[in-house]
């Protein structure tokens, strides 16, 4: 059973229009009046509102007098009525979903409606409430709205007056969503390729958005496909050349310098990185804290004694392997291993948290969890604390 087939009534407006009476399609071509499919179509668009009975005559039925649209907006909605009430089962309750009081012609969007526009919006507000608090709430949110996304608004009815700032809006919407999980999925989940991906399709419907260029080249440097990102700002510059006349901003020319710095490309460079006691790797980060520089820690912490006893010579090889030969790390406690990632910034850190992640193994990607974070040393803190305080705030991939 489909998603839509678990309600009674199922719009989807979002991309091609899609009706379902109870898990049964109703085609377009066999409504017989498409007037009445129209404001089916209106109805749903504007779910929030009671539409006056007035504007529906003038939008549909404007060259006519106001008797005779009257008979026929009247005429018109029984037969909208009748649609629905055809391909509902035998057995089934024919809710009147199409509503009529004071004048006023509404869609009842009830728990047994599906309306994808209601759950579009629903899900971005929710996840533009939670980014910055709760971001991997807010990433489900920002899937869901985009799983939602099939394409422009109405994209068979082009030439719809009406429709053209509804259009426009859920465009706008829908950027501003790419975006935000784009971010997240960089910033908080640590999957460059997939927020990839979601950028290079977003870029088929809005190919000038800088924003968009931004993140895909991010995403690419994530990745360490420095190639790709240069190429990938090369045609865009010359997109942008050919079209406006127009450059790049200096944030997005940033991004290209940092990637032909060869000492960017060094500082995340695999060496072979130093495995110590603890004892020697608390004093060790005492020593860089005296020096009031800040402090870039990486940490894969267990919740189970068992599977971290079982993976532990298997992290400790990937840390030699995938760190720098400045970087330090210690086996912290037996459920924690910690990192002291030298000459990094949050963007380092961030882009070797990803090359480990990328080479754990299934198994160990569900056990573990791993966090970085950039400290400044002014407040004194004990080392211990700052430890402590990255693995209760920070959140893991």
């Amino acid at each position: 059973m489909t998603q839509s087939a678990a309600y009674a009534l199922s719009l989807r407006l979002l991309g091609p229009f899609r009706l379902e009476v109870y898990g049964n399609v109703v085609p377009d071509k066999n409504w017989k009046s498409k007037k009445a499919l129209l404001i089916l179509k209106y109805l749903a668009a504007r779910y929030q509102e009671k539409i006056p009975s007035d504007v529906l005559i003038d939008m549909f039925w404007q060259d006519a007098d106001f008797e005779t649209a009257s008979r026929n907006l009247h005429g018109t909605v029984h037969l909208l009525r009748k649609t629905l009430r055809e391909y509902t089962p035998n057995g089934f309750i024919k809710p009147p979903w199409i509503q009529f009081g004071n004048g006023l012609y509404w869609l009842e969007a009830q728990e047994n409606v599906f309306l994808d526009l209601q759950r579009f919006a629903t899900s971005s507000k929710k996840s533009e409430l939670l980014e910055e608090k709760k971001p991997r709430q807010a990433l489900a949110a920002c899937l869901a709205a985009l799983e939602l996304y099939r394409g422009s608004f109405l994209a068979e009815d082009l030439y719809l007056e009406w429709a053209g700032e509804i259009r426009e809006y859920y465009h706008k919407q829908y950027l501003e969503i790419v975006l935000r999980t784009s971010k997240l999925l960089l910033d908080y989940e640590f999957n460059p390729k997939k927020a990839a991906s979601i950028c290079e399709s977003a870029l088929k419907h809005e190919p000038y958005l800088e924003e968009l260029h931004q993140m895909l080249i991010r995403s690419y440097i994530s990745m360490e496909r420095f190639p790709n990102a240069i190429l990938h700002f090369n045609a865009y510059a010359k997109a942008l050349s050919e079209e406006f006349g127009l450059e790049p901003s200096a944030k997005t020319k940033i991004l290209l310098q940092e990637i032909k710095d060869p000492h960017f490309r060094e500082r995340i460079k695999p060496t072979t990185a130093k495995i110590c006691e603890r004892e020697i790797f608390e004093a060790t980060l005492s020593r860089f804290a005296a020096t009031k520089q800040p402090l870039t820690l990486l940490a894969i912490a267990f919740d189970d004694s068992k599977q971290a006893r079982k993976y532990t010579g298997e992290i400790l090889s990937l840390l030699t392997k995938s760190l720098r030969k400045d970087d330090l790390a210690t086996q912290w406690s037996p459920l924690l291993f910690v990192v002291f990632l030298s000459d990094s910034d949050k963007k380092c850190a961030l882009l070797i948290q990803e090359r480990i992640y990328t080479a754990l193994g299934t198994n160990l990607k569900n056990c573990c969890r791993i966090y970085s974070h950039v400290f400044s040393t002014e407040g004194a803190k004990k080392i211990s604390d700052l430890i402590k305080e990255m693995t209760e705030k920070g959140i893991a991939r």
